[in-house]
């Protein structure tokens, strides 16, 4: 019996795995698992939702109303209505302590105008914004509520805008000021400055 018949001990050898100079296996950088796990997200987001590579890479890509950003089928304003949405429908739920609906990577603490550190001033203002987009709502079309809660916080993609979407979207942005300002005024008023 010579020594080529002896087997091997241990667990079988990795074979086509990449090595350092001395043999043993490489280990991949932090770096190198970052790009692995970015590029799962990527091709899972664009087997899902059947977008390009571009989109499902970009931040934009995780979610439905990023998504329709991204196709055009809203402008920049109308995103915020939607993601403000989201997130002060979370901020509420969460004053409430009611049962979570929303994705939890929804940054909560994005909103804007309030004091975080007084609690219950903070669940005031909350519960009134949220009934003023309610009431907002519910003035622009009876199905408004329904088509934005899907799009915003239950992540359904929609291919076109419909009627109650688009009169909730308007709704939102007008009640929060998200209108951007006509590049023609501009021209208007500097010509009258003249």
């Amino acid at each position: 019996m010579g020594r080529g018949d002896r087997r091997r001990g241990g667990r079988p050898r990795k074979v086509e795995a990449p090595r350092e100079p001395s043999g043993a296996v490489r280990t991949p950088t932090q770096r190198e698992r970052a790009e692995d796990a970015t590029q799962t997200v990527v091709e899972a987001r664009m087997r899902h939702h059947g977008i390009d590579r571009a989109t499902a890479r970009s931040q934009h890509g995780g979610s439905a109303p990023g998504r329709m950003l991204a196709a055009g089928l809203v402008d920049e304003p109308e995103y915020e209505a939607l993601t403000r949405y989201a997130i002060i429908r979370r901020r509420f739920v969460v004053a409430l302590h009611g049962p979570m609906e929303e994705p939890a990577s929804l940054d909560v603490e994005r909103v804007s105008g309030i004091d975080h550190s007084d609690t219950e001033a903070q669940d005031r203002w909350v519960a009134e914004t949220w009934r003023d987009a309610a009431r907002a709502l519910a003035q622009a079309h009876p199905l408004a509520h329904k088509a934005i809660a899907d799009v915003a916080t239950r992540d359904v993609d929609v291919p076109y805008i419909t009627p109650p979407l688009r009169c909730g979207l308007d709704a939102l942005v007008a009640l929060w000021g998200l209108m951007p300002e006509p590049s023609g005024a501009n021209k208007k008023t500097q010509g009258a400055e003249l």
